[in-house]
């Protein structure tokens, strides 16, 4: 019998979430049960769960890094540009 556990991925600051589609394909493709996933484009507080996924333990080894790593850059990326286009304020201008 294989035991399995419930895994959450937890933002590590505040921001916005990208990347959400592929790390859910991903964790299909590794045969995790996905239990809860946020949203593309959600705006999340540091300590909010990203992701909680049923897993074997042999499976959060192999999938942790993967996971983190399709969502960490894009929600990066995404937040800087939140930030930008909050800062340009609602007078844009193309330069």
């Amino acid at each position: 019998m294989t035991r399995s556990v419930t895994a959450h991925i937890i933002a590590e600051d505040d921001g916005i979430l990208a990347g959400m589609q592929a790390a859910e394909e991903k964790a299909q493709s590794l045969g995790l049960e996905i239990i809860q996933m946020a949203q593309e484009g959600q705006t999340v507080q540091k300590g909010d769960v990203i992701a909680r996924v049923c897993v074997n333990p042999k499976q959060i080894a192999l999938a942790e890094d993967q996971l983190i790593g399709l969502v960490a850059k894009p929600s990066g990326i995404a937040t800087a540009t939140r930030k930008c286009v909050d800062l340009a304020g609602p007078d844009k201008q193309i330069i």
